[in-house]
């Protein structure tokens, strides 16, 4: 059985690729248009609270059989590199890398526990969330991010 046979009269199908590289390769398989596939892969891939309200306004509209107000506008967008918590002292600087989807589905608590040990200890820890360390632009981003700051 393939999944195009789970699509029924009353039930979308929406395949979205976890990862953006690879969104090409599932495009076909959703019911929705492409345009409507692609929002909710940016919204998913963006995260935060406001993009997943955003989100399930769209699921709502999809349900009811409404239109879909396919405002780009609306999504909050993150940089690669998010700098975190960011304070200045004294203390020795050191970077800590997480990855991004942590903070968009607001689990920080790791991070918290980063930052209040390092305090105890004296140490001026740098969150930084990150997307990935494979891309040769964040790679760039990273090490000159590290050599701007002195870390």
């Amino acid at each position: 059985m393939g999944l195009g046979q789970l699509e029924k009269p009353n039930r979308h199908l929406i395949v979205i690729s976890g990862i953006e590289s690879t969104a090409n390769d599932v495009r076909e398989i959703s019911s929705l248009t492409q345009e409507k596939v692609d929002l909710i892969q940016t919204l998913l891939n963006q995260g935060g609270v406001k993009n997943y309200n955003y989100l399930l306004k769209i699921f709502e509209k999809i349900i009811d059989h409404e239109e879909i107000d396919l405002n780009s506008d609306l999504i909050e967008y993150h940089d690669d590199l998010v700098k975190w918590k960011w304070i200045d002292n004294d203390y020795p600087k050191i970077a800590i890398f997480l990855y991004k989807s942590l903070w968009q589905s607001g689990n920080t608590e790791l991070a918290d526990s980063i930052v209040e040990i390092s305090k105890r200890h004296q140490i001026n820890a740098k969150i930084v969330w990150i997307t990935s360390f494979k891309s040769k632009d964040i790679q760039k981003e990273i090490i000159n991010l590290l050599d701007n700051e002195k870390i």
